[in-house]
């Protein structure tokens, strides 16, 4: 007997129309949202907390606290391994340190997986790592064509221009970014000592604007060790010594304030701290030099051979920052500083190869 196949027993075939999915059965789909750095550079993680950590790193840098800029970077790119602008924040934050070659180069790998902001910021912190001036100057020329009215990118441009000794351009940004946000902690600092370091001193600018970080800040002793620097700047010893012992008091670790009213005791005659009331009047030279060595040899005791450098990040000054006494306020001279990179000399902005500005710096209003 032979059977028939299968499919000619089967019934004829059912037809049944489709029914039309409503939109509220239909899956919905989340959209995706891309992070924005502060708020408004938009970037390539995805990762929330990524986005927070290296925001947290770079208020770190910001603020010159190595140690935090570069922990918080290594927490971002942990959390989101692709991420280029951490590796890129890592290394901006280790040139504070030891040079991170390896985030580095891993920023540079990731870099055509960056959103086109994200890639300018990213190409000008990777130049300022490569010490490549020409591509640098480039990228925040475009940075602050993209963003003129960003304080982040203008501070962060403003403290680069500053080690770069362009004081006069560096104390535009500042004080656009103290008329964006007239509380910004780091904006405050940093304009004092630029007020201090242009061409046309001017130290009554330069006290008034540290005075209202500290007012700002009021529990952080750098306020306090920065009005310091800027007194001693100026000539006013006395005042210097008491805003470094106000720092002390707020905290009594605070190594650069310790620095501080050890250097400017010796360059006043003063060799050992219980003395800070009775300055010897006009010490001579010799005198000087001799209590400096026994500051230096008491502090280097208690802290090590290596003087931290309040309030500025190592791998930018090629040599200790000298302090001598100056006239008073009302005869400043212009402070001269080293250049940030030994191997290369000061860099003109007037030069003939016309690397200068593609952009005006943004007008206070």
């Amino acid at each position: 007997m032979c059977g028939c196949p299968l499919w000619a027993q089967s019934p004829a075939p059912h037809v049944q129309a489709a029914k039309a999915r409503s939109k509220s059965s239909a899956a919905k789909v989340a959209p995706i949202v891309r992070q924005q750095l502060f708020g408004s550079i938009p970037i390539s993680t995805r990762s929330e907390e990524a986005r927070k950590f290296v925001e947290i790193s770079l208020d770190k840098y910001e603020n010159h606290i190595v140690d935090g800029a570069v922990l918080n970077a290594r927490k971002a790119i942990n959390r989101d391994p692709q991420f280029a602008l951490g590796y890129a924040a890592l290394s901006l934050a280790s040139l504070g340190s030891i040079p991170d070659a390896a985030a580095l180069g891993r920023a540079k790998a990731l870099l055509p997986h960056t959103t086109p902001d994200e890639h300018l910021l990213i190409h000008w912190m990777t130049s300022i790592s490569d010490r490549d001036l020409l591509p640098a100057i480039t990228a925040m020329n475009d940075l602050l064509k993209r963003y003129p009215d960003n304080k982040h990118v203008l501070y962060i441009i403003a403290d680069w221009l500053y080690f770069q000794q362009d004081y006069e351009r560096s104390r535009q940004m500042l004080e656009t970014v103290r008329h964006l946000d007239p509380d910004f902690p780091p904006a405050l600092n940093l304009l004092g000592y630029s007020y201090i370091q242009t061409g046309t001193p001017d130290p009554e600018k330069a006290v008034a604007s540290v005075q209202r970080y500290a007012e700002v800040q009021p529990k952080s002793p750098n306020p306090q060790d920065s009005l310091g620097e800027i007194f001693r700047m100026a000539g006013d010893d006395q005042s210097s010594l008491e805003h470094y012992s106000a720092a002390l008091n707020i905290d009594p670790t605070y190594t650069p304030s310790h620095y501080g009213l050890g250097d400017t005791s010796a360059l006043m005659g003063i060799t050992s701290a219980p003395a800070l009331n009775t300055m010897t009047p006009s010490p001579s030279p010799a005198t000087r030099v001799i209590a400096r060595t026994a500051n230096s040899k008491r502090l280097s005791s208690i802290f090590g051979k290596d003087r931290p450098r309040k309030g500025m990040r190592l791998s930018m000054l090629s040599t200790k920052k000298r302090a001598v006494r100056r006239s008073p306020i009302r005869n400043l001279k212009s402070v001269s500083a080293a250049p940030c990179w030994p191997e290369m000399p000061p860099w003109n902005w007037n030069s003939s190869a016309r690397l200068s500005f593609g952009c005006k710096v943004p007008a206070t209003v």
